[in-house]
């Protein structure tokens, strides 16, 4: 197996690059900082829905509290998912319909529809009563920034789910992007080496993945004669033939993508482990995420809208069948546009002749 013809790999410093930048994708230094992001995002929902509910513009303004609840929810799903990054639990990463990453996300993409380029308000399918919605340049400048944050990271470090299933390729290709944006991002000064480690730890596409690391591509080329024996490692250098990947244990390792001048292709490789992650499971962050440099947001960082920290705000939650301990609508946890009008002290009922959790819509 081979490059397509013109196919295209780093150089020796844009490997260095290229493997920093992985590193710092990854790290609890990112991950806490977009969880900073998304509870802006949430402070500046709660404050708008704070100040409709006190003008009385709860039923005209374009923020509802179904929406706090899904941004709290996901902002608690993160919170949940860095505190088990900063003990060392790498399997944050890994694709699960119904992962704390992956619910996190899912109100960044319910809005991203509404308020990316060519979304839903700028194509005019959906209107924003800007007069009954308080601080709604606050609530789209942070929801847009946590956007950029997130899609800095996440998208060549959390595994991708298509159908309920892992998606079977490397998202970390080597072509256009890189020659853009490499040059655009901000590197120590002296960038190490990428590890070459003694121990030689291949596996092929469809093989189990042993560690959560950096592995590159590799040709290995088959043996020429049949053992009965166990295969031995390869002598030599290994020749690359793709970009370097983060990969998660427990996984799958996927097919690596080659881009070419003419032709992209998605192929079965051998992945060669260059570096283990095992940071954070000692209890330490390593001295160099101090001076990691990140491209996302754009504009100047957020400005906290409120005064009230994110970090205090907690749902309220109670099953069917439990006494409300504050009056107002509740919400069902599973399906946000089922809601019911509780008295404090009245017995929360079933849900088409179930028992769910209800959560409180405006405390």
């Amino acid at each position: 197996m081979t490059l397509p013809a013109g196919g295209m790999l780093p150089c020796e410093i844009e490997r260095r690059q290229i493997f920093h930048t992985l590193k710092m994708w990854s790290s609890l230094t990112a991950w806490k900082r977009i969880l900073h992001f998304y509870q802006v995002w949430a402070d500046a929902t709660e404050s708008s829905l704070r100040e409709a509910s006190d003008k009385g513009w709860e039923d005209k303004s374009s923020i509802h509290s179904d929406d706090l609840v899904s941004i709290l929810k996901g902002a608690a799903d993160l919170e949940d998912a860095v505190s088990r990054l900063s003990k060392g639990d790498k399997r944050i990463f890994r694709y699960a319909s119904h992962a704390e990453l992956v619910r996190a996300q899912r109100p960044l993409e319910h809005w991203g529809r509404k308020l990316g380029p060519m979304g839903l308000i700028e194509t005019g399918d959906i209107s924003v009563d800007t007069d009954h919605t308080p601080y709604w340049d606050e609530f789209k400048r942070s929801a847009n920034a946590l956007m950029e944050v997130w899609g800095e990271c996440a998208p060549d470090i959390v595994q991708e789910g298509s159908h309920g299933k892992p998606v079977d390729e490397a998202p970390t290709i080597y072509g256009a992007w890189h020659l853009e944006w490499l040059p655009k991002m901000v590197f120590p000064e002296a960038l190490p080496e990428v590890p070459n480690p003694s121990d030689v730890v291949l596996i092929g596409t469809g093989r189990g993945v042993p560690f959560s690391g950096i592995w590159k591509p590799v040709y290995v080329p088959a043996p020429k004669v049949l053992s009965l024996f166990k295969p031995s490692s390869p002598k030599g250098p290994l020749a690359v033939v793709g970009c370097m990947n983060y990969l998660h244990e427990g996984t799958s390792a996927p097919r690596a993508k080659q881009e070419a001048e003419k032709e992209s292709l998605r192929v079965n490789v051998t992945w060669r482990l260059l570096w283990r992650d095992n940071r954070y499971e000692d209890g330490t962050v390593p001295e160099e995420e101090a001076q990691y440099v990140f491209l996302q947001p754009v504009a100047a960082e957020e400005a906290t809208v409120s005064t009230r920290s994110t970090s205090s705000v907690s749902l309220t939650v109670a099953e069917s069948g439990q006494r409300a301990p504050v009056a107002g609508r509740w919400l069902v946890e599973d399906d946000l546009h089922a809601s019911v009008d509780v008295a404090a002290g009245e017995e929360l009922p079933l849900h088409k002749g179930r028992k769910v959790r209800w959560t409180l819509a405006v405390a």
